[in-house]
C-alpha cells in the first residue's frame, strides 16, 4: 500500500529514511579503538585566511555554517564539533539547524555543565539527539576562562566544578534510562516522576570530555567515552595518556582518545610553512591584545603543557629578528613539521602541521601507533582547508 500526504509518498520517504540511518556511524561504531574518526570545527565568530582580523572575510552566520558542515561532510569528515563559549551561539540550537542540512556528518556539541539542571538538559538532549537521528555526540567543558566564569556566574574553583560535573552527567546518563529515580548529591537534589522521551541512542549520546587537570582526569576515567586533547608532540601526549589510561583500567574502561591540530597542506614545504605564517598577516592588534589578556589569565593545565613547549613563551611571535625584544618564528617549531607559534596568541587548539600531504601524514601516523584513534584537523578558513584536508590528507590516513 503507497500512503500519500500533501502530495510526498510516504512508502519512498521510509525508504530514504532507513537508507540515511544504514549509513550512520552506530556509537559503537564511534567508540570502536579499531576505526579512525576525523572531525573538523564549526566557525562561530567569523572565518577567513587570517586570525583576528576584524571585521573577518567571512561573517559566521547560519548559513555559511550549513555550508561549512556540508562541505566537511562531502569531503570524508565523521563529524564537526559545535563549541560553546561567549563568542558561539548557542550550540544546541545551531545543531538543531544543520542537522536538518546534513544526513551522516555527528554533531559533536560542546556544553558546559553546572549552568543549569541536569534533569532539563537530559531531556533537551534527549530531544536533539532524535531530531537529528541520532547523531548527536557530547563534548562536556568543565573549565573556562575565568572572566567567562564570572560572566557566568559561576564561582566554583576548579576541583568543585569537576565534582559537580561528575554529578550532572550521573544524573543525565539516569534520565536516558526512562525510569524514574530520586537524587541526592553534593550539587543537586531531586525527584524525577516520569520521562516522556529518551536519545535515539540507546543509553543516550557518547561524552567526549576535555581537561588535563588531575581533578579532570578523574572525571574523564569514570565517565568519558573520549577523551578531547590538544595537539603537542607524541612524546609529551604519550607520557600524559599514560596516566589516564592506567586510571581508566583500574575502574575498568576504555577510552577512546583524540587529540586537536591546526594543519596547513600545500603542495610543498615552503609553500605550507608560507600558508601558516601568514595567518596572524592581518590580525587587529585590539583583538591580538584581548586574545593574549584571555590567554594569560586561564587556568587550562592543558594550556601550561603547550606553553612548555616554546621558549620565552610570553613574547609575540615575529619574522623580524632584528625587532626588539621579539621571537623569530621558526623557533617555534618544536617538531618537523610542527609549529607552535600561534600558542603564543591563541593558548589552547593552537599547535600546527604543515607540509605535503604525505609529511603531515608521517607526523600522524606516530599518532595512531600511540592509541590515538580520533582526530580534529582544521584551519581557516574552514570550507576550504576543509576540502585540502579532506581530499589531500584523510585519504594516506586511511590507507591501511
Amino acid at each position: 500500500m503507497s500512503l500519500q500526504k500533501g502530495g510526498i509518498n510516504l512508502n519512498f520517504l521510509c525508504v530514504l529514511c532507513a537508507s540515511v540511518v544504514n549509513n550512520l556511524m552506530n556509537k559503537e561504531e564511534i567508540l570502536s579503538p579499531s576505526n579512525l574518526l576525523f572531525g573538523t570545527m564549526l566557525p562561530t565568530g567569523g572565518d577567513g585566511p587570517h586570525l583576528f582580523q576584524n571585521p573577518s572575510q567571512r561573517e559566521a552566520t547560519l548559513a555559511y555554517q550549513i555550508e561549512t558542515a556540508q562541505v566537511a561532510e562531502a569531503n570524508g569528515f565523521d563529524y564537526m564539533l559545535i563549541p560553546y563559549g561567549s563568542w558561539c551561539p548557542a550550540p544546541f540550537v545551531t545543531a538543531a539547524a544543520i542537522s536538518q542540512h546534513t544526513q551522516r556528518l555527528i554533531l559533536l556539541v560542546a556544553v558546559r555543565p553546572g549552568l543549569g539542571s541536569p534533569v532539563a538538559f537530559a531531556r533537551q538532549a534527549a530531544t536533539l539527539d532524535r531530531i537529528c537521528g541520532g547523531r548527536l555526540a557530547i563534548n562536556i567543558v568543565t573549565g573556562s576562562a575565568p572572566l567567562e566564569l564570572t560572566e557566568e556566574s559561576d564561582p566554583p574553583p576548579k576541583d568543585a566544578r569537576y565534582r559537580r560535573t561528575t554529578e550532572f552527567v550521573d544524573i543525565m546518563q539516569q534520565m536516558w534510562q526512562g525510569q524514574p529515580f530520586e537524587f541526592s548529591g553534593e550539587f543537586y537534589r531531586g525527584k524525577v516522576n516520569s520521562i516522556y522521551e529518551t536519545p535515539l541512542q540507546v543509553g543516550g549520546p557518547s561524552l567526549w570530555f576535555s581537561g588535563a587537570s588531575p581533578a579532570a582526569e578523574d572525571a574523564v576515567a569514570r565517565q568519558a567515552d573520549v577523551l578531547m586533547t590538544w595537539g603537542e608532540p607524541v612524546t609529551t601526549l604519550a607520557e600524559r595518556l599514560s596516566s589516564i589510561r592506567a586510571k581508566s583500567a583500574a575502574l575498568g574502561r576504555r577510552i577512546i582518545y583524540n587529540t586537536v591540530f591546526l594543519v596547513t597542506i600545500r603542495d610543498t614545504y615552503e609553500e605550507a610553512w608560507k600558508a601558516a605564517r601568514s595567518l596572524l598577516d592581518k590580525a587587529d592588534p585590539a583583538w591580538l591584545e584581548a586574545a593574549l589578556l584571555t590567554r594569560n589569565v586561564s587556568e587550562a593545565a592543558g594550556l601550561k603543557r603547550l606553553l612548555n613547549l616554546i621558549p620565552n613563551p610570553d613574547e609575540p611571535p615575529s619574522d623580524d629578528p632584528g625587532k626588539p625584544g621579539d621571537i623569530v618564528l621558526t623557533s617555534d617549531i618544536i617538531a618537523p613539521h610542527t609549529w607552535a607559534g600561534l600558542t603564543r596568541v591563541m593558548g589552547g587548539n593552537s599547535v600546527l602541521l604543515f607540509g605535503t600531504p604525505e609529511q603531515v601524514a608521517g607526523v600522524l601516523r606516530p599518532y595512531v601507533a600511540l592509541g590515538i584513534t580520533n582526530f580534529i584537523l582544521r584551519n581557516h578558513p574552514v570550507t576550504d582547508e576543509a576540502v585540502r584536508i579532506g581530499q589531500g590528507l584523510l585519504p594516506l590516513l586511511r590507507k591501511k
